[in-house]
């Protein structure tokens, strides 16, 4: 089990759910692909990981602003920052 983190919430508290995930992971699936119950898991705690970074670093970029508020500028030059750029186009059209 995940080890909590200094304000007693750990991964297992933040985890997306899996009904969500599944959807998005067999939305880019070709059809009738099946996905094994630990695959789901992997893909739902890395999303996990990953959003809690990407606001991370987001939220560093605005706090660098003197800002307290992340704004999507943030989010946009974190994913630059953390080598998503190739995203970057499709994010910013849907935003």
């Amino acid at each position: 089990k995940a080890a909590p983190k200094d304000d007693g919430i750990n991964i297992e508290d933040l985890n997306l759910p899996k009904s969500i995930v599944q959807r998005l992971a067999k939305g880019v699936l070709p059809p009738n692909t099946q996905i094994q119950k630990d695959a789901l898991l992997a893909m739902s705690k890395s999303a996990t990981v990953f959003v809690n970074y990407l606001t991370s670093c987001a939220a560093e970029n605005a706090a660098r602003s003197n800002k307290k508020t992340v704004m999507p500028k943030d989010v946009f030059d974190a994913m630059a920052e953390l080598e998503f750029e190739a995203f970057l186009p499709r994010l910013e059209a849907e935003v």
